[in-house]
């Protein structure tokens, strides 16, 4: 047992997650946790502060400090993370500004998978024709030692290369056929549970790498009506299936104690339903640490409530 505290105030963290192993426990409101014996090393993390690990002591219950953390980032696509002339100036504008947090693709909006995976798929579908990250382990590395926050970007469902090689898994027009986006990419059925190890194998190698936070974008079904799924797509089935995915996801990523977390459409926070897309908010906070909704400017123009 212990109890986890604020590193800049001693102030008891309720909520914080401890992670024991394959499970984990959250520290009650004075901070406090028991996790089952032999279980040590334990990890530790809460949102607002940075990942840490408890440290045994022969003096009683050890009390771990946490620090705060606010994560201010860059974003970098698979194309941008190898690319000197972007990684370089990226780096240069966090050590001068103030900045602490990269956001790094992982699998990109195309299915592009910029580091050598050990997942037979990725290359078996063309995912691994760009490599811009030689070693993903000793990028991650690199990185944390200049005191970066890294978060993955992994698209889910929005995923081509993955639906052009198993079209089963894909979302179909009413008539039948394959459908494709404005950008002429094909989407994977979210309901399709057994296409969703994909995406989850990719995560867990992000999080093994030494990633702390592991961001999914295109988490949903698309906003445009009149497709096929392998389930009746009404609003408690796509929010099933965009739930049950995040939440599968949180339990694979258990024993790496990286923080989960989700991209939404900016809508979800004040819509009362799930905005056609299986993004409902009050489910969405059930199953991630963080949900970044996406709030552009475009989306406040005249005649949205």
């Amino acid at each position: 047992e212990g109890t986890i505290v604020d590193g800049a105030t001693g102030a008891a963290i309720a909520g914080a997650i401890v992670t024991a192993s394959d499970k984990t426990v959250l520290t009650d409101a004075k901070g406090h946790y028991r996790a089952p014996a032999g279980t040590e090393p334990l990890q530790v993390r809460a949102v607002g502060y940075g990942r840490s690990t408890v440290t045994a002591s022969d003096a009683g219950p050890p009390t771990t400090e946490l620090v705060p953390l606010r994560p201010k980032a860059l974003y970098l696509t698979v194309y941008g993370i190898g690319a000197p002339f972007l990684l370089d100036p990226a780096l240069d504008v966090i050590e001068k500004s103030g900045l602490n947090a990269l956001v790094i693709d992982l699998k990109g909006d195309r299915g592009l998978i910029p580091y050598p995976s050990k997942l037979p798929l990725a290359a078996k579908i063309g995912a691994q024709k760009l490599r811009t990250i030689p070693d993903l382990k000793a990028l991650a590395t690199h990185l944390k030692s200049k005191g970066i926050y890294l978060i993955a970007r992994v698209v889910v469902f929005k995923d081509d290369l993955l639906a052009a090689a198993h079209p089963q898994w894909a979302i179909r027009t009413a008539g039948g056929g394959l459908w494709k986006d404005r950008e002429g990419l094909a989407w994977i059925d979210p309901s399709r549970r057994e296409a969703w190890d994909f995406t989850l194998s990719v995560a867990e190698e992000a999080a093994a790498a030494g990633f702390d936070e592991i961001q999914f974008d295109y988490v949903r079904f698309p906003d445009t009506g009149g497709l096929s799924f392998a389930n009746a797509s009404d609003e408690n089935g796509r929010v099933a299936a965009i739930t049950d995915f995040l939440r599968e996801a949180r339990k694979r990523l258990v024993p790496y104690n990286v923080f989960t977390a989700m991209d939404s459409f900016g809508y979800v926070c004040w819509n009362q339903n799930d905005t056609g897309i299986g993004q409902r908010l009050e489910d969405l906070a059930t199953a991630v640490d963080i949900i970044s909704p996406m709030l552009y400017p475009s989306g406040f123009q005249f005649g949205i409530p």
